[in-house]
């Protein structure tokens, strides 16, 4: 039954900008469907949180979360949950950093920035989007 569902919603998206996020979303969910419990998925677009929300549709014991950091935000993280889940899923993994300079000593690109991010191995898409 699983793999119908599998199949079904990849074929729908196929050809499509969603087919690698629809692939990515149904893998977690059966992960979710064997396991029982949750999994998180990357910062997804207004788009891939509705290829989300139709991928837990397909699966009648999942439900899905959104996060992104705070109220509002467009990019947000998805979290597929088992509803035989007894425990609290610990959050969706999301820190918030605020960085400061003195701009009299130091100017700073968008380059310097993201290079720095990739030294420190922050996810560079998030950040980059942010900046």
């Amino acid at each position: 039954m699983a793999n119908e569902q599998k199949e079904k919603l990849i074929r729908f998206y196929k050809g499509t900008e969603g087919e690698e996020t629809v692939i990515k979303l149904v893998d977690l969910a059966e992960a979710v469907q064997r396991n029982q419990k949750f999994r998180i998925s990357e910062f997804l677009d207004p788009f891939g949180q509705e290829i989300a929300e139709t991928v837990a549709a397909n699966y009648g014991n999942i439900r899905v979360d959104f996060n992104g950091g705070y109220q509002g935000a467009e990019r947000a993280r998805a979290m597929f949950v088992h509803e035989d889940f007894a425990g609290t899923p610990a959050g969706f993994d999301i820190a918030c950093i605020r960085a400061a300079w003195n701009g009299q000593f130091a100017r700073l690109s968008h380059r310097d920035v993201l290079g720095s991010s990739w030294d420190s191995a922050l996810n560079v898409i998030v950040w980059a989007i942010c900046w």
